[in-house]
């Protein structure tokens, strides 16, 4: 079987057509599609496949704007159109049934290509000066920010926009697709108050606008959503957000979130027979941050900060309150891509613990590095520790996840890297336990071919131990991917 692998992967990579396409754009315009197919072996089963993968990014501005050389100010009424990270995911199998070969599709790819469409962000907006009007986007959400605890990937965490296809969502303790009862997340707004109910701090809404103002040392924006249509809204379920962010002096930051639904407690998603929410939350999350210059070049910001949450059905009170260090050893405008998880992550190592009304206390350590700027030279990566329930409430096990990468840059054109995730659980049964243990390791290396073709040689494997049954030994799956860029 190994053999057949590395035959099939000779015949593979002559077909690999490296192509560059330059395009003149005007103004702050610009347009990139990245494509990729990666060959895998399974040598559990010794099976063989291909996936095919595009995504697709696109700011058009209609209007040109002068810069004054502080921020990109708009000097006349404009409109821009944005959309990020949207994809199309081909997706094509075979099985063998009773001898012959029968074409398959996945559970989550239906036979309709167009179907498999989707997008991180998508914005139309008005802008004239520091202000603006958006009429069609998914930012700013109407949810709570998570004050009270933080991690270098906040912006991971936060993206939820077709959580199932990114990569590897953060954090390791969060809804996702997994359910149990009792707790199972270090992040208060993925705490769950029944079976399929959305999350606590978010609103699900057809329609949404908002408007805002985006000054030097102040930002403000307010939305407004609604369940659906206004034929279709009966219950007038409605709901508002405010947010701000305001700098009282250059080394301080105040946050500011909320939110208000109303109506929302009789709604029924009629696809699933489910109540939608059964609540009418109010919310609110509030963070301080304060700037301390360490040497030529470090930064340390210690930060405090509050979540409340209040449903005004059940007339209960949530609330959170935690606190901690973040620490950016290269200054804190430096950030790192990943692709394993799909996004960036502050450079720096940041150190957070909340608790709540119930005493339960939860923790996310992270640490992100670049190569380029790392004190070992050219070796960089990232890890994250989150620690959940560490005060064993409610008679549940205190449990840790850890997920970290290494990579080291041998040239310009060469990057070898290691990875290992741990869940205490089982992944595909979906339920938390000190007695079962997940662990996904992967090895592999990076090649840049060309400023726009990588090919990405990979070994990963997932072991079980599990002290219930037999373990999990998992002999491993051979990749290699091919990936254009333009």
């Amino acid at each position: 079987m190994d053999k057949k692998i590395f035959y099939i992967l000779l015949m593979l990579i002559p077909t690999i057509l490296m192509a560059q396409m330059t395009t003149d754009y005007l103004g702050g315009n610009n347009f990139n599609i990245e494509t990729s197919t990666i060959f895998s072996g399974d040598l559990n089963d010794g099976s063989t496949g291909l996936e095919t993968a595009m995504s697709i990014g696109l700011w058009f501005e209609f209007m040109g704007y002068s810069d004054r050389g502080i921020l990109p100010l708009k000097d006349e009424l404009s409109v821009s159109l944005t959309l990020t990270n949207s994809a199309l995911y081909a997706w094509r199998g075979y099985t063998l049934e009773s001898g012959e070969y029968v074409s398959f599709t996945p559970d989550d790819v239906t036979s309709d290509q167009a179907d498999s469409i989707w997008f991180d962000n998508i914005s139309a907006e008005l802008m004239y000066g520091d202000f603006w009007l958006k009429t069609t986007g998914l930012s700013p959400e109407i949810s709570v920010s998570q004050a009270s605890i933080f991690s270098v990937f906040d912006s991971i965490m936060a993206n939820t926009t077709a959580s199932d296809k990114n990569p590897m969502p953060l954090p390791l303790f969060s809804q996702g697709n997994w359910y149990v009862d009792g707790i199972m997340s270090v992040i208060g707004r993925d705490l769950l108050g029944a079976v399929n109910v959305p999350k606590n701090r978010q609103v699900p809404v057809g329609g949404l606008l908002s408007s805002g103002y985006d000054g030097e040392d102040f930002q403000i924006d307010v939305s407004a959503g609604s369940w659906t249509n206004g034929v279709d809204n009966n219950e007038n379920a409605w709901v508002f957000g405010l947010n701000f962010n305001w700098k009282p002096t250059l080394d301080s930051t105040l946050e500011f979130s909320s939110l208000a639904a109303f109506n929302y407690e009789n709604i029924i998603d009629e696809d699933n027979n489910l109540t939608v929410i059964s609540k009418n939350p109010i919310a609110v999350g509030l963070n301080y941050e304060r700037r301390v210059k360490i040497g030529e070049k470090s930064i340390l910001k210690p930060v405090i900060g509050t979540d409340i949450f209040y449903n005004q059905e059940q007339n209960n009170l949530e609330w959170e309150v935690g606190g901690g260090l973040k620490i950016y050893q290269h200054g804190s405008n430096n950030s790192y891509y990943y692709e394993v998880l799909g996004g960036s992550g502050d450079v720096g190592l940041f150190i957070a613990a909340n608790i709540n009304q119930d005493n339960q206390v939860n923790s996310i350590i992270t640490f992100n590095e670049d190569p380029n700027l790392s004190f070992i030279p050219k070796t960089g990566g990232f890890f994250q520790i989150e620690l959940m329930n560490i005060t064993e409430i409610n008679n549940q096990d205190f449990l840790w996840a850890g997920v970290g990468q290494v990579e080291h840059l041998i040239n310009d054109k060469a990057t070898v890297y290691i990875f290992e995730k741990y869940i205490p659980g089982d992944v595909e049964n979906k339920t938390y336990s000190k007695e079962i243990k997940t662990f996904n390791s992967k090895i592999g290396l990076r090649l840049l071919i060309t400023d726009n073709f990588d090919i990405d040689i990979s070994y990963e494997r997932t072991d079980i131990l599990n002290k219930f049954t037999d373990d999990v030994v998992d002999l491993g799956l051979i990749s290699t991917m091919f990936r254009i860029t333009m």
